[in-house]
C-alpha cells in the first residue's frame, strides 16, 4: 500500500484499497492464486475475533484464520451503484407504475457509496417505495395485463429452453466476466473498453443462439441463459458510460484520464436505448467544489 497511499496505507478507503490490490495483480506481482495477501494478526488474535467474527468464521469455513495468518483476497464487484433514474419516491420517469429501489437505483449515492450506506438505502427507499405502491395500487381500478405482451414475454423466457446446441450460457457468463475484469475493471483505459465493448457486441450473437437440455423445472441452466442477457447488458451500459465519461471519479478509474475534471464532468452518466450517453447536471445542496476544505474533526468523523 506504500505504493498507492503511503499515508493511510491499507487503513485509505476501500474504493483505493481495491484499484491498489488489482494493480498489483496485473502487474504480474499478485499472490499465487492471482490475488494479493491481507494481513490482520498484528492486531492479535483476540481483537481480531472481536472486532470483525463475521470474517473470522467466514474466512474459517474455508481454511484461514483471519487471527493468526494473512488471508488471500481479490477485489470483487461488491455494490451497483448505477441504475434507474428515479425520483424522491422510487418512481421511474416515463415508465408509469414502475418503482426502483436499491441497487437497481442510479443517482443515489453518485460516484462512490459510503460504507453502511447500502443499509440506509434499503431501509429509506424500500419504505417509500412501498408507500407509493399502496397509493398508486388504491388510486386505480385493476386492469388486465395486455395478452400480447405476455405472450412475447413468455415465448422469449422459454426460447433457451427449445433450443438444440448452441452456446452453453455458462460459457458465455464466463467470457463476459473475463472481458469486464480485463478491460473494464478497476482501472480503465479507451483501449481495454473498447476491446470489452467488441466482445460484449460478440456475445450478444451467441445469446440469439444460447440453448440449454431439459424443461423449466429446477433447470439451472435455464436460470442462467436468462441471467445472462441482464448480466450482458448491465455489462455493456458500464462499459460504455466509463469510455464516455473520459476523467477519474470515485470508483469510477481511468489511467489515460486520471484527474477529476469538474468542468466537464461534474455530472450524473445518462443512458436511454437508441441514443448517446448523455449527462445531467449535479444539483449541490450542501458543499460545492472551491468551498474551503472541513476541519479535520469533521474530515474524520466523516470518514
Amino acid at each position: 500500500m506504500e505504493r498507492y497511499d503511503p499515508v493511510r496505507k491499507e487503513r485509505a478507503t476501500r474504493d483505493v484499497v481495491s484499484r491498489a490490490g488489482y494493480l498489483e495483480i496485473m502487474a504480474g506481482r499478485g499472490s499465487p492464486q492471482g490475488g494479493v495477501f491481507l494481513d490482520a494478526s498484528h492486531l492479535g488474535a483476540d481483537f481480531v475475533a472481536k472486532t470483525f467474527p463475521g470474517m473470522v468464521r467466514r474466512c474459517a469455513e474455508v481454511g484461514y484464520d483471519l487471527t493468526r495468518e494473512p488471508v488471500e483476497v481479490v477485489p470483487t464487484a461488491h455494490f451497483h451503484m448505477g441504475g434507474a433514474r428515479i425520483d424522491a419516491d422510487t418512481r421511474v420517469q416515463g415508465f408509469d407504475g414502475l418503482l426502483v429501489a436499491g441497487e437497481d437505483a442510479g443517482g443515489v449515492h453518485g460516484a462512490n457509496r459510503l460504507g453502511g450506506n447500502g443499509v440506509a438505502e434499503s431501509c429509506v427507499f424500500g419504505a417509500r417505495a412501498g408507500i407509493a405502491a399502496a397509493q398508486m395500487c388504491a388510486a386505480q381500478a385493476w386492469a388486465e395485463p395486455d395478452a400480447g405482451t405476455v405472450e412475447r414475454a413468455r415465448d422469449k423466457a422459454l426460447a433457451p429452453l427449445r433450443r438444440e446446441g448452441g452456446a452453453s450460457p455458462f460459457v458465455v457468463r464466463d467470457r463476459i466476466q473475463r472481458a469486464m475484469w480485463e478491460g473494464a475493471g478497476l482501472v480503465r483505459d479507451a483501449a481495454g473498453l473498447r476491446r470489452t465493448l467488441d466482445v460484449l457486441e460478440d456475445v450478444e450473437e451467441q445469446l440469439a443462439t444460447c440453448g440449454t437440455t431439459g424443461d423449466a423445472r429446477w433447470n439451472l441452466a435455464w436460470q442462467q441463459a436468462l441471467d445472462v442477457r441482464n448480466l450482458r447488458l448491465a455489462a455493456w451500459l458500464t462499459t460504455r458510460a466509463a469510455l464516455a465519461r473520459t476523467e477519474s471519479r470515485g470508483s469510477h478509474a481511468r489511467r489515460d484520464y486520471p484527474e477529476r475534471d469538474d468542468e466537464g464532468w461534474l455530472a450524473h452518466t445518462v443512458q436511454q436505448r437508441g441514443k448517446d450517453v448523455t449527462t445531467l447536471p449535479v444539483r449541490l445542496t450542501r458543499r460545492k467544489p472551491g468551498d474551503p476544505p472541513l476541519p479535520r474533526a469533521v474530515e474524520a468523523a466523516r470518514a
